[in-house]
């Protein structure tokens, strides 16, 4: 039950915390991906993997690779007895920790290597002066790819650490001269890699951001996800390091997950001179896309920092209609319904379709439940009749998640609930 375990940690950690999974299990659960997803987006905590090779693991690493990407965390293979060298890569993913470059690179996007046996890539990136630790990893998917990290002038890096079982590298530079860098890559044919670079910083230039979409009465409410080919507000914060930045050096774009620009450039000079505060349009591409804030550091240096951004192919609204604290706190022994409220903003009518998990088997109704005919805009409250055995002990905590589907539209959402004899009385 990986997925759940990661939803109970993400209910207990706090807003930009990392979350990190240690495994060799595959996920009997990935019907809770979706809103493990949801909660790590919101709360902005990367999920970091550790997992140890296995049949049932192999099976279902895609959708481990697609929460670490989509919350800007990473997969890491290792053997049981690697994990321990693993304790600085932990600490220092705690505190001051930002993205600079990830991706991924798959065979045919080289140049074929000298050996005739696979192909190279190169991925040159700028490291600037407020950088004070430089992590880069890289995973392969097989035991014979390899790597070489430069400096500006062009010195070899050695590794901090090899694993022998999966061949994953790390490498761990104090203090890193300011220029461009370059991660060479050696692949065979039909290979892949992900890599990883971080900037490590007691005070990190690092950035939040959430897009903002229009309802029908005009009224502009947050997304996290971004609607393909709408005109929407993306809402960008400069949460650390804005006196460590040129404000007019400093520009803010997006990027698709090869590097090519695919949105119009707007200065952060633009917006509110103390912090840095960007508020612009764009169009939304039809593909994955990463934010990127590029510029340079007052001491003239280029820096870059990204983050991942989520495709949706709409845009709909699930959550709790009631009060938080009334309606989440229910009596052992009692009965009643769970209220939902769902909007949806695309651009017809839709039939849509609910699933829910069913912990501790509260929950009286049959997933999944149909609700055909709604229309973009309108509200509609959902009713979820549920009977709670007086036996379950005082304390006990249940999660349900929500998935919402219709046409084109994907809305998730976790509904916490704890059994207490103190709960209030309806």
């Amino acid at each position: 039950m990986v997925m759940h375990g990661i939803s109970e940690g993400l209910h207990e950690t706090e807003a930009y915390s990392p979350v990190f999974v240690f495994t060799d299990a595959g996920s009997k659960d990935l019907d809770e991906k979706d809103s493990v997803m949801t909660l790590s987006q919101m709360l902005y905590s990367p999920l970091y993997f550790f997992l140890t090779p296995s049949p049932e693991c192999e099976k279902d690493i895609s959708d481990y690779e697609d929460l670490a990407l989509e919350t800007s965390g990473q997969v890491l293979l290792l053997d049981k007895e690697e994990l321990r060298n693993m304790s600085d890569f932990v600490k220092s993913a705690g505190v001051g920790r930002a993205d600079i470059i990830s991706g991924t690179e798959r065979s045919g996007s080289g140049r074929i290597d000298k050996r005739s046996t696979g192909e190279k890539h190169n991925i040159q990136f700028d490291v600037d002066d407020t950088v004070d630790t430089l992590v880069v990893t890289v995973n392969f998917r097989t035991p014979t790819g390899s790597s070489y990290l430069l400096t500006p002038d062009r010195n070899l890096i050695i590794p901090k650490f090899v694993s022998a079982v999966t061949n994953m590298r790390l490498y761990e530079v104090h203090k890193p001269q300011p220029g461009v860098w370059t991660l060479k890559a050696i692949t065979d044919i039909g290979d892949k890699f992900t890599f990883k670079v971080n900037s490590v910083s007691p005070t990190n230039i690092d950035f939040d951001f959430y897009f903002l979409v229009e309802q029908p009465s005009g009224k502009l409410v947050p997304a996290k996800h971004a609607t393909p080919g709408q005109t929407m507000k993306l809402k960008l914060n400069v949460l650390g390091g804005s006196d460590l930045i040129k404000s007019d050096r400093s520009i803010v774009f997006l990027i698709d997950t090869k590097g090519n620009v695919i949105s119009t450039i707007q200065t952060l000079s633009l917006s509110k001179v103390y912090d840095f505060q960007y508020d612009g349009l764009f169009i939304v591409p039809d593909e994955s896309f990463k934010v990127m804030v590029y510029g340079e550091t007052q001491a003239g240096h280029p820096f870059t920092r990204t983050s991942q951004a989520t495709i949706k192919p709409s845009y709909g609204i699930l959550q709790a209609s009631r009060s938080v604290i009334k309606y989440r706190m229910i009596r052992p022994g009692s009965s009643g319904h769970f209220y939902f409220k769902f909007q949806h903003l695309s651009d017809k009518t839709c039939d849509f379709r609910l699933t829910f998990t069913n912990p501790g088997n509260i929950i009286t109704a049959s997933s999944p439940l149909f609700f055909p005919g709604l229309n973009s805009g309108k509200r509609r409250i959902i009713r979820i009749p549920y009977a709670v055995p007086t036996s379950v002990p005082d304390g006990t905590e249940y999660r349900v998640s929500l998935v919402m589907e219709g046409g084109e539209v994907k809305s998730t959402y976790v509904h916490t609930i704890i059994v207490t004899r103190f709960a209030p009385t309806r």
